[in-house]
């Protein structure tokens, strides 16, 4: 039963005491300093970012697994590796510049940049911050990387959503103006040309005219289908009838050195659209072939069914994918075409070309020309892109693919440099049965002599004397006013009231609706004929009703506007 002395007893109790908490001190640091590591990994693992850790000499000390995932690699592998073992020469250079700059200014770093890593191509935004010892000295950094591809699309998405806002404005309100100027071109090429002896060698030069006149009405429109200021009107189509009736207008836009052919299928391929706007498509595929064919060459439309909707179908594929599938060639489809285009309220039925499924009607342009090069494949479809620097406006393909999305069908196209390109067209078929639209050929020879007395209000000058010099050869008796009030003032003198109003709708002060109806109130038989060179929902906008009256759109010919003149009178 030994004991120490009670002086060397007490010293052994504090040693073992300091010695036990020093021991339990250092226990529950390293039970913290696991705590954080713990924690500092699964926040690493949960960052929404790519994140990493570097020494000074640019080696990595710690990577999430997110960041290892875009390198193609591991955590673990690496650890101690630098940007050089993972990254092309001139993307590790970079990287290396950056951190240099970090060191040594301190500094907090910003970058922006678009990088093609593990096959993915992303703009990433990366911010650096210098990593720092407990004496404030730098000896790494800390970087974190996020992936802002679908944020930049969205914003370009938006922004090209804003400048076809702006367009829209812009080519509702020169609409006006420019369809006046249109309009006065058309009437006097006409009226020159219907005074010229026969084979005059200024009929060609009139010919000519003409035709530039209706591609500068053209821009017009796909100004405005591209800004959706003008408003489809479905109806039921027989697309081989919309081919073969505007072929003869096609061929004569393609020029003789233009070999335009059809091939179109035996059965009737009905679709649900609006005549002007597959025209439209016609018409811009058509001239964008034309353009690929410098030299002359061979146009081709073609139509087949593809399925079956209560009828016979062409071929049956299991799918629309399957339907062509070049063993050469380049097929490029526009991007997320099948993505949210669903109208609210359709039904399933009305969008399987959206989904790959069948029946549908597929709609091809060939031409024999030089092909797309690689390097704009990826852009024909965007607003405002072309290749023709010293004409194109690069708005027809634009417009094209705008009308195909509304109509709820793809687009893609094949081409081979100097073999051509091919456009194709899906369309849904309509099931429903209907009756066949009837053709409206143009007249060739003017409406027939009237003699009725017509009160024509327009402010546009040019458009008035036109107007008037072409109605009086009718035989009209014609009464002219540049406005609103004097044309009020006029009425309020004749002796004999007009049998028609005939009046643009946009004027300074009063409008054309205001006009009539004010007329209207006063002349009850008097008939109204109105035009304008603004699309009807520019009109609609400005809170002018048409209230059932006749509409003439601008520009329109000395004998389209005979021929309605004699429609309103009759």
């Amino acid at each position: 039963n030994w004991h120490p002395p009670t002086p060397r007893y007490q010293e052994v109790q504090v040693v073992t005491k300091t010695f036990t908490q020093a021991l339990e001190q250092r226990l529950a640091a390293e039970h913290n300093e696991r705590r954080r590591a713990d924690e500092m990994s699964l926040l690493l693992a949960n960052l929404p970012a790519f994140a990493f850790f570097k020494d000074r000499q640019g080696r990595y000390l710690a990577a999430n697994r997110q960041m290892a995932d875009l390198l193609g690699t591991s955590e673990e592998a690496m650890l101690g590796k630098t940007s050089h073992d993972f990254l092309s020469p001139e993307a590790a250079e970079t990287l290396a510049r950056q951190d240099e700059e970090v060191f040594t200014t301190g500094r907090r770093l910003d970058v922006e940049a678009e990088a093609v890593l593990n096959g993915r191509r992303l703009k990433l935004q990366t911010t650096k911050v210098p990593l720092r010892d407990a004496s404030s000295e730098i000896i790494g950094l800390v970087g974190l990387s996020f992936d802002i591809t679908e944020r930049r699309e969205l914003e370009e998405a938006l922004r090209q959503s804003q400048k076809l806002k702006a367009v829209g404005q812009l080519a509702g309100g020169i609409a006006h103006d420019f369809n006046n100027v249109l309009t006065s071109i058309l009437a006097g090429v006409d009226l020159a040309a219907s005074q010229l002896p026969p084979s005059s060698p200024l009929e060609a030069d009139l010919s000519d005219i003409r035709q530039a006149t209706e591609r500068a009405s053209l821009i017009t429109r796909q100004l405005l289908f591209l800004s959706r200021s003008r408003s489809a009107e479905p109806t039921h189509l027989d697309v081989n009838e919309v081919i073969t009736s505007f072929s003869r207008m096609l061929q004569r836009l393609l020029g003789e050195d233009v070999t335009l052919t059809l091939s179109l299928n035996a059965r009737r391929a009905t679709i649900l659209a609006d005549r002007t706007q597959i025209e439209q498509v016609l018409l811009n595929l058509s001239l964008n072939a034309r353009d690929a064919m410098p030299a002359g060459g061979t146009l081709t439309i073609s139509t087949r069914t593809l399925g079956h909707h209560g009828r016979e179908a062409d071929i049956e594929p299991a799918s629309l994918e399957e339907t062509l599938n070049p063993e050469n060639g380049t097929i490029r489809e526009e991007h997320d075409m099948t993505a949210a285009l669903t109208p609210s309220g359709a039904s399933q039925s009305r969008n399987h070309c959206l989904r790959g499924k069948l029946p549908c009607l597929l709609l091809s342009v060939q031409d024999t020309g030089t092909g797309i090069p690689p390097a704009f494949r990826d852009h024909i479809f965007e607003p405002f892109f072309t290749t023709k620097q010293d004409h194109g406006t690069g708005l027809g393909l634009s417009v094209t693919h705008n009308i195909v999305k509304e109509h709820r069908g793809r687009i893609w196209f094949q081409s081979r440099s100097d073999r051509g390109t091919t456009f194709h067209v899906a369309l849904p078929l309509e099931a429903e049965p209907h009756s066949p639209r009837p053709t409206v050929e143009p007249a060739q020879e003017p409406a027939a002599a009237g003699h009725e007395t017509i009160l024509v209000v327009e402010d546009d000058e040019a458009v008035r004397h036109l107007t008037e010099r072409v109605l009086r050869r009718q035989g009209y008796d014609i009464i002219m006013a540049g406005s609103a009030q004097e044309a009020l003032d006029i009425a309020d003198r004749l002796p004999e009231p007009p049998a028609l109003l005939f009046s643009d709708v946009v004027m300074p002060g009063m409008n054309g609706l205001e006009l009539a109806h004010l007329l209207q109130q006063r002349l009850p038989s008097l008939r109204v004929l109105l035009t304008s060179g603004y699309p009807n929902d520019a009109i609609a906008a400005r809170g002018i009703a048409g209230n059932g009256h006749r509409l003439l759109p601008k520009p329109y010919t000395p004998t389209i506007l005979a021929q309605a003149i004699r429609e309103a009178l009759s």
